[in-house]
């Protein structure tokens, strides 16, 4: 177990690159990785299974104009790392999630060769987006001599990693969602197919692909942009929504016809999330097949697979689903029992805890 050897409980300080809520008592409008709940584990620790540990968690807080200069000029937050060095003595293990939330940490530590406590990474946009820039790389392999292991939501990064850092532990692990947060509401639905996201979507090819299907009357819905720029969607059955609450976000997965997550291709972690989600809400999803998506999905069982860019496909197999009924109740079927057997926190909180154990 990891806390054996230590006389008292085991520190872990957690670093997240989001604004996390504290509550005195719990709340089920906020998901689990944005809420600190008092005298509860944070997160997947609930499900960690040695209890013999106290996290606390640092979060970027809420310094709206150092945040975004931070995130979009340096894209890595400065503040939250100098604020983690200063009590990094304190703790037995970092974890930051992100590269963004751990490389300045790093490099700090990195300057006296510091190696303990163990640091590790949850890389979830292989530190730089998985450029090859030599500018990016030689600060982020100064800064990784420093790091205690890597962990990874998708496969495919690690030919960076065994390019870039072979010296340090790495591990694939699936992402995981609640579950029990996550889960098919007893609603039926109304005549729109949703799309959601406002980072990486390949929303052009997705209008342009709804232009193609005779939908009738049903709509299309984007929830978390405002506007695609050079893309015009008027006319077509869609609507543009900002971003909204989490709630009023799942309300619309629960009440839609089926979900599409369009998706650029890159070959780093990202789009998990939303299509986890809605499979765990008992949807059934298109989804853009890239190396990312291709971990976790089985075309035709718990998803439909679409290639990239391609609106010819993506019309297809939007027709299909709103064409077949009996096709999409089974894949909306096979998805939430995908997220109860595989994709949930619980699994992915075990498979942290053996990584970590492992190179502790």
């Amino acid at each position: 177990m990891l806390s054996e050897g230590f006389e008292t409980i085991m520190k872990v300080l957690m670093l997240v690159d989001w604004q996390v809520t504290r509550l005195e008592a719990d709340s089920d409008t906020i998901q689990s990785p944005d809420k600190l709940v008092v005298n509860r584990p944070y997160w997947f620790f609930r499900y960690w299974p040695d209890t013999r540990i106290e996290v606390d968690v640092l979060d970027i807080g809420n310094r709206i104009l150092m945040n975004s200069l931070e995130s979009r000029v340096l894209h890595f937050y400065v503040t939250q790392s100098i604020m983690a060095y200063l009590k990094r003595k304190k703790y037995d293990l970092i974890i930051s999630h992100s590269a963004r939330s751990a490389l300045a940490l790093a490099y700090l530590r990195s300057l006296t060769k510091e190696r303990s406590p163990l640091h590790v990474v949850i890389d979830v946009g292989c530190f730089n987006g998985g450029r090859d820039n030599p500018a990016e790389l030689y600060l982020i392999k100064k800064a990784s001599r420093s790091l205690g292991g890597i962990i990874a939501h998708s496969s495919v990064q690690s030919d960076y990693y065994d390019r870039y850092m072979p010296h340090i532990p790495y591990r694939f692990v699936h992402f995981g969602v609640d579950a029990d947060y996550f889960r098919p509401p007893n609603l039926s639905h109304d005549d729109f197919v949703l799309s959601f996201g406002s980072r990486a979507r390949d929303y052009p090819t997705l209008i342009e692909a709804w232009a193609k299907v005779d939908k009738k009357q049903t709509r299309l819905k984007i929830i978390g942009i405002d506007n695609i720029v050079n893309v015009d969607s008027k006319g077509s059955n869609i609507d543009l929504v900002g971003r909204v609450p989490l709630r009023t976000l799942m309300l619309n997965i629960a009440k839609a016809r089926f979900i599409i997550v369009p998706l650029p291709y890159h070959k780093y972690s990202y789009g998990q999330m939303s299509f986890l989600q809605s499979m765990a809400m008992g949807k059934s999803c298109i989804i853009t097949r890239t190396p990312s998506s291709e971990d976790y999905l089985t075309d035709n069982t718990d998803s439909l697979f679409v290639r990239p860019y391609d609106s010819e496909d993506m019309a297809e197999k939007i027709a299909v689903l709103l064409g077949d009924t009996d096709l999409n109740n089974n894949i909306a079927l096979n998805a939430r029992h995908t997220i109860e057997t595989r994709f949930n926190e619980k699994n992915m909180a075990k498979e942290f805890y053996s990584f970590i154990s492992a190179i502790a």
